[in-house]
């Protein structure tokens, strides 16, 4: 060990099911590209944040910074009947780290539109079921008669689904095209 050389050590502990989250935040627009935020548990600290990011991702840190952010008093809506007595209250804070990376990350570009993410007509074909589910309960609690599947229209996914099972009966079947393990063959597969 030569005099003066830091020591560093990386934690090695193993961790299978994590029970913590932590979020990268897309940094402002005058962050220059080595700064990476983590928004982390209050129970973090930043020797917690180097190993995640060396053990998991394979990420160097130079250094970390930390902060915790109080949230702002929430008051009690007056009208609700289930507000506790107009007690104000305060949640949780936020804890921030800011760790400054060996090697730059940069973000990739907002995407211009989110057409991408959109199913055609997801949404409205999302409403429409739901509004259509609200009015089958409504009419069930007014009446007091839940209808049987049988009486209930069949949806174009059902007939989709009925339909290709029949071909699958007809054309004999499924089959992945790997061929399987003579033992299992055996037992009564071909």
């Amino acid at each position: 060990m030569v005099i003066g050389q830091k020591i560093v050590r990386a934690g090695n502990k193993q961790v299978f099911l994590p029970s913590h989250l932590v979020t990268m935040v897309r940094p402002k627009s005058n962050t220059p590209p080595n700064l990476a935020t983590f928004r982390v548990p209050l129970t973090f600290n930043k020797f917690d944040l180097r190993d995640y990011l060396l053990n998991a991702y394979n990420v160097e840190t130079a250094g970390i910074r930390s902060h915790v952010v109080a949230q702002p008093l929430e008051k009690p809506d007056p009208s609700d009947p289930a507000a506790n007595s107009g007690r104000v209250r305060r949640p949780r804070s936020i804890k921030y780290m800011i760790a400054e990376l060996a090697k730059p990350f940069v973000w990739p570009a907002e995407p211009a539109s989110d057409a991408a993410w959109q199913h055609p007509g997801g949404m409205k074909d999302a409403m429409k079921r739901q509004e259509k589910l609200q009015a089958m309960q409504k009419r069930v609690q007014k009446t007091g008669n839940m209808p049987l599947r049988d009486e209930l229209p069949i949806s174009a996914e059902d007939r989709s689904l009925k339909e290709q099972a029949r071909r699958l009966l007809r054309e004999g079947g499924w089959d992945n095209r790997r061929t399987a393990d003579p033992k299992f063959e055996k037992a009564g597969g071909r």
